[in-house]
């Protein structure tokens, strides 16, 4: 069914969070002494083509903004909205407060914001904009939670307009002794995302008693006190209410997300992410929570305009958790400290949870292999094929498998980072050729001379390659790499034979 959406709003103004049915909107505002002092907003709907009730909302177009969103009858043309509402449509208390019409509701393309351009209408210094859409309604799919990201992460499925639900909670859920009062507290609102479709924002208001920070989590939020730093207002993972806890199968190496920061006060917006055994975590934390922390990866969020991609490491404690049993609790706050500010402004979207799959290095024979980088996947090594046993690859990934495969003088060595079972494509393969020769073999023999006198051994012509002294049963007694004269202590007029790749020579020892 196709909606068209005409959305209104002011900057700068209405305190009150106020609902009336259909087109009729009165907005209290409070006592501001710069801003301009309206006690009362209609919009009159000449043509009765509005539909829906008119909700108040705050944050939804921007941090100061009070948005009103009405939806137009099916079947309405541009030209039947733009003749119903015009600059005469608003009116406002106190009456002297004129409206100035800026713009033309039939201006700019058909599916676009009419409003793309600047306001439609100042009214002082409130500015009030105009959208005209269509959008397609549409089915929203199951929010699935496949144990290795968290669900509805991108935040395109919203159960209400007080949270997103689907696996993220704020107020309008908490739990707690002041529970009651969650209306008064900032809800988070459905925004644009950074590539288009749906992000969150998080708002923090002043509620003149206290300061209350925008917050939404995995988990539920306990509403306990008034004072924001007492330790009964937190988030935990509710093991027994389904939908505010999150099972996590996952051994990740970091978290990215994609935020936007609006500072009120706040140094930082933030993101934590906890991995947990089966108990019911706190952040904040409070006594005995510790123990039971698997790992956990903080992001602190610096103040940014524009879209920008953040990321941190999980730092594990050594403790695990029984298969099944993990748990993540996941925050975002628009302030790391309790109650610390009013007016900042969070926006998230896309947070993905990250699983290496390369590796660090190769070791083969007990030797680093020279001149490895985890992104060169190939590579040839003069030598013989070592035996499965005698190569190790070390992985990138904290839960990441490594597998080591010899077939004749290839070694092949996967990656698979640990969300494989439910990302196939998560994996890198190395391959490793031995040529089966030895760095002698690349010299004439017949340049090569071997002496031995006063406990002195000298091979010439074979620089660089590794010698090894025989007796004439068989016996290793010596091994160097040569480069001119070496000292080998052998017995005097034993005969011994020398080794150099596929060279050999028998000397007296005198």
């Amino acid at each position: 069914m196709k909606k068209t959406l005409l959305s209104l709003f002011a900057a700068f103004g209405m305190l009150a969070s106020v609902c009336a049915e259909n087109v009729s909107v009165t907005v209290d505002k409070a006592d501001y002494t710069e801003d301009p002092q309206i006690t009362g907003f209609t919009i009159t709907d000449k043509n009765d083509i509005l539909t829906g009730t008119a909700a108040l909302e705050y944050g939804t177009h921007g941090n100061g903004i009070w948005s009103i969103t009405f939806y137009v009858k099916e079947g309405t043309t541009k030209e039947a909205l733009d003749a119903s509402v015009t600059s005469d449509s608003f009116s406002f208390s106190p009456s002297d407060l004129q409206v100035q019409y800026l713009g033309n509701f039939l201006a700019g393309d058909y599916t676009a914001p009419i409003s793309s351009n600047g306001v439609l209408f100042m009214v002082g210094d409130i500015q009030i904009w105009v959208y005209y859409e269509e959008t397609m309604e549409e089915v929203e799919k199951p929010v699935i939670n496949n144990g290795y990201q968290i669900p509805n992460s991108d935040f395109e499925a919203w159960a209400s307009n007080k949270e997103p639900g689907n696996g993220w909670n704020s107020f309008a859920s908490a739990t707690g002794k002041f529970s009651s009062m969650s209306s008064a507290s900032p809800a988070p609102v459905k925004v644009e995302g950074h590539n288009g479709g749906s992000a969150v924002r998080l708002n923090s208001l002043d509620l003149v008693l206290a300061k209350a920070n925008g917050n939404l989590t995995t988990g539920i939020i306990n509403m306990g006190s008034f004072s924001p730093k007492d330790p009964s207002n937190h988030n935990f993972t509710d093991l027994d209410n389904e939908g505010h806890y999150l099972l996590f199968k996952g051994t990740p190496d970091s978290v990215c997300l994609y935020a936007k920061f609006i500072s009120g006060g706040s140094e930082n917006g933030r993101g934590r992410f906890i991995l947990h055994d089966k108990y019911e975590y706190h952040d904040p934390e409070q006594s005995g929570d510790s123990a039971h922390m698997v790992g956990d990866a903080t992001i602190l969020i610096p103040e940014c305009g524009e879209w920008t991609r953040f990321c941190a490491p999980f730092v594990y404690t050594g403790t695990t958790a029984p298969k099944g049993e993990q748990y993540m609790l996941a925050s975002l706050t628009t302030n790391p400290v309790p109650g610390g500010s009013a007016k900042d402004t969070l926006t998230v979207d896309d947070i993905e949870i990250i699983y290496n799959s390369k590796l660090d290095s190769i070791v083969i024979v007990g030797t680093a292999l020279e001149g490895f980088d985890k992104e060169t996947y190939s590579y040839t090594v003069t030598g013989q094929t070592p035996s499965i046993d005698q190569i190790t690859a070390y992985s990138d990934g904290k839960g990441a498998s490594v597998d080591v495969a010899v077939n004749e003088s290839v070694a092949t060595i996967t990656v698979k980072g640990n969300d494989f079972e439910v990302n196939p494509e998560n994996q890198h393969v190395y391959t490793v050729t031995f040529n089966n020769t030895s760095a002698i073999d690349a010299v004439n023999a017949e340049n090569i001379t071997v002496s031995y006198a006063n406990g002195l051994i000298t091979v010439n012509g074979a620089e660089g390659a590794q010698a090894e002294v025989y007796t004439l049963a068989g016996q290793k007694v010596a091994q160097f790499i040569c480069n001119g004269t070496t000292s080998v202590s052998l017995n005097r007029g034993a005969a011994y034979i020398v080794k150099v790749g596929n060279y050999r020579q028998t000397i007296i020892a005198f």
